[in-house]
């Protein structure tokens, strides 16, 4: 009995792997948050990191739909940059899966429990000039002298 419950043991453990899920700080491709999450199910990225961020009592304002606000970062008008009179910067959370920033929402990009995964959460923005979208979650880190950066020291 002690057999067949290691070998199920065992052949569960191969069948799940663990989620890298990170988060940077806002100004340094540092980690403020790296942890590896089991997952034992697909579930969507706006659920495991409304989980995670429960789980580890990190503040946030959004849901499982969208980030607007992780470690009380500013979000709406306060995360918004004139740079001239007609450009402008947008601040906000963007999240990539194994390097990639994903083209879809958090609740449709999907982990898998049968896939190694790295779930990244850094801040990042958008350029607006002349009615045309540059870029769009270009790591704010980037940026020495970044707007966000400024307001944070």
């Amino acid at each position: 009995m002690k057999k067949i419950i290691l070998l199920a043991t065992l052949c569960l453990t191969q069948l799940t792997h663990a989620v890298i899920f990170e988060v940077t700080d806002i100004c340094e491709d540092i980690p403020i948050l790296k942890e590896d999450i089991q997952v034992f199910q697909s579930t969507t990225v706006g659920h495991l990191t409304k989980y995670t961020f429960d789980s580890y009592s990190i503040p946030y304002i959004g849901s499982e739909m969208e980030m607007h606000s992780i470690l009380n970062t500013p979000f709406g008008r306060d995360a918004i940059q004139f740079l001239a009179p007609n450009t402008v910067r947008v601040y906000g959370w963007c999240f990539e899966i194994n390097g990639m920033v994903s083209s879809l929402p958090t609740y449709q990009s999907l982990v898998s429990p049968h896939s190694k995964s790295h779930i990244r959460w850094f801040f990042g923005y958008a350029e607006r000039q002349a009615d045309r979208w540059g870029e769009y979650c270009k790591p704010a880190y980037e940026m020495k002298d970044g707007f966000m950066c400024l307001q944070k020291k």
